[in-house]
């Protein structure tokens, strides 16, 4: 760790009260309530696909449920693309291991891309796929009520992998607001997401990086027209029982 003299103003002395001044300084946490869901985007995905689960809802409780699906698909050829949603998915294409007790293991294809209409062998492939996963089991015994609150609740699900997305957003908007009140105070410019380009364009001057692409969380301009290049990371306080 680099040594600077703006150190000793804060009463640092050396490398290594540097580092235990960081460490004795970290939070607990930076997670705000935006952390854990984004309901926006978990609404917005469900009103996307909104109509074609509401078709779907038709086969809840059928007892002749593959021959009822068979005929949906066929009418509304346009749900079969989002089967692949209701279990988490986001490919069109599912290649699945169908036989591993042979040399060279087996696999089928399944294709759930948006088509107009579907042939009778890709119909019942469909309806195969759905079949084997379970799905059509929860359909036929109402393990399901509704397949619009089902899928919110999968769309909670599958967000919780932009944590660490929306974790890193919240840090940016914490610092931001330090460093709107200082600049604010030291009557200072800053920008955000501060590229090459932006900071020409911004200031009229030229950042010596090589990559005009690379991107920095904050430039701040300060009063000797030098610019502060700043990136955020939060470092989480671990307790060691």
């Amino acid at each position: 760790m680099k040594f600077l003299s703006s150190y000793k103003k804060i009463g640092l002395n050396n490398e290594l009260e540097v580092f235990q001044y960081l460490v004795e300084n970290l939070k607990y946490t930076n997670r705000t309530f935006d952390f854990f869901i984004d309901w926006s985007k978990v609404f917005h995905n469900v009103k996307n696909i909104e109509v074609e689960l509401n078709i779907m809802n038709y086969l809840i409780g059928k007892n002749n449920v593959k021959d009822e699906f068979k005929e949906l698909i066929s009418r509304y050829p346009k749900i079969a693309s989002i089967i692949p949603i209701l279990i988490a998915v986001r490919d069109e294409n599912l290649e699945v291991l169908t036989n591993f007790k042979t040399p060279d293991w087996e696999y089928k294809n399944f294709c759930f891309k948006k088509k107009e209409k579907y042939s009778p062998e890709e119909i019942n492939d469909i309806v195969e796929f759905c079949d084997r996963i379970g799905l059509l089991h929860l359909f036929q015994n109402k393990k399901i009520k509704n397949l619009v609150d089902y899928c919110i609740g999968l769309e909670v699900g599958i967000g919780t992998n932009g944590r660490k997305n929306r974790g890193g957003k919240i840090m940016e908007d914490i610092i931001e607001w330090h460093i709107s009140t200082l600049c604010n105070k030291l009557e200072l410019e800053y920008i955000t997401q501060a590229t090459k380009s932006k900071i020409y364009k911004t200031w009229n001057l030229e950042l010596p990086v090589d990559k005009n692409s690379r991107q920095y969380d904050f430039a701040i301009l300060n009063n000797n027209k030098k610019i502060i290049l700043i990136e955020t990371n939060f470092f989480q306080e671990v307790a060691l029982n």
